[in-house]
């Protein structure tokens, strides 16, 4: 496809803005429906926001627009955590009916991992046992390299404050990366 002087590439990645280069391209439809998004979000930002400064408020702006949010869940097979209640007579105590099977070591978690950002979500990691250091050092390495289409987007990363993201190790793995972080709440940023 060709716009003027200028010979336009097929590709099926959605770029910043939301549009697709496709043969049925509408070309100002695409281009008004990216730039009303853009502009809801932006007022939505701004009527939010209206005590900021302008530069602190363009600050605010270009951090949300490029944040990646992650979460991580553990859930356990067998809560082992809950007490269970039996009433029973005292002659009753070892009856096979009123006794409640133990398991040894626990009985097993599942732990999931994902993130989100404005482009979408990315995707999602599932795991067994706890989530710690070791695995929140591999997890971000799969991720990242397939959800964001273009390396040179500047994206800021986004974790809670869970153990496993606080230690020192990962702190230093992502000191070492080229990618931006913000550890804390967000409201920090105001």
């Amino acid at each position: 496809m060709q716009i003027e002087d200028y010979l336009l590439q097929r590709t099926n990645e959605e770029k910043d803005l939301g549009v697709y280069i496709t043969s049925g391209l509408k070309w100002r439809k695409h281009c008004t429906i990216a730039a009303s998004k853009a502009n809801r979000a932006l007022g939505q930002i701004r009527n939010s926001f209206c005590y900021l400064e302008h530069n602190k408020f363009k600050l605010l702006y270009n951090a949300l627009g490029r944040v990646v949010f992650s979460d991580e869940s553990n859930f356990e097979v067998f809560n082992r955590k809950s007490k269970v209640i039996l009433k029973r007579l005292n002659n009753e105590k070892y009856h096979p009916k009123f006794c409640v099977p133990r398991l040894q070591n626990g009985g097993g978690s599942a732990g999931i991992w994902g993130c989100i950002s404005s482009k979408g979500t990315g995707v999602c990691n599932m795991d067994t046992g706890r989530n710690n250091q070791y695995v929140s050092k591999e997890i971000p390495k799969i991720i990242f390299y397939r959800l964001f289409y273009d390396p040179e987007d500047h994206w800021i990363f986004q974790q809670d404050n869970s153990s496993a993201h606080t230690s020192h190790s990962i702190r230093d793995w992502l000191k070492s990366k080229t990618l931006k972080y913000f550890h804390g709440a967000l409201d920090l940023l105001i």
